[in-house]
């Protein structure tokens, strides 16, 4: 796993390496709030807000076309187990009821659905940007 310490530099040359109008697709993980030791664990170095992505990804000179949410479902649950977390435990962490796992696979797969249909979703765990490098 590579650390993007600069995003910036690594947003031009995504730009830099496909050619007029191609794309690139860029996920993120959302919300500064959110952040936690879990984020130190799995080699986060930061948390973006869908101003601060369109703003990098337009100052690289990406036109995004598009920006959605995803894990929506993940959201409240996600907060709560970083509220409650005394020390973080990455056994813990990984520890996940069978029932809990296929329910939020079912959600997770609705949730596919819905954005590949072109809904973008208002919140989540993490961002979606679809952008282009202009003609």
């Amino acid at each position: 796993m590579t650390r993007v310490d600069d995003d910036a530099s690594a947003l031009a040359a995504m730009r830099d390496v496909v050619r007029p109008r191609g794309g690139v697709r860029v996920t993120v993980p959302q919300h500064p709030w959110l952040w936690s030791a879990v984020d130190d664990f799995s080699h986060h170095r930061r948390r973006y807000t869908r101003a601060v992505l369109r703003s990098k990804l337009a100052a690289a000179g990406l036109e995004v076309l598009r920006m959605t949410s995803f894990v929506a479902a993940g959201l409240p649950v996600l907060w709560i187990s970083r509220r409650s977390q005394q020390q973080f435990d990455p056994e813990r962490e990984m520890r996940i009821c069978p029932v809990a796992n296929a329910v939020m696979g079912g959600l997770l797969a609705l949730e596919h659905r819905m954005i590949a249909a072109g809904l973008s979703l208002p919140f989540g765990t993490s961002l979606l940007a679809v952008a282009r490098r202009p003609a």
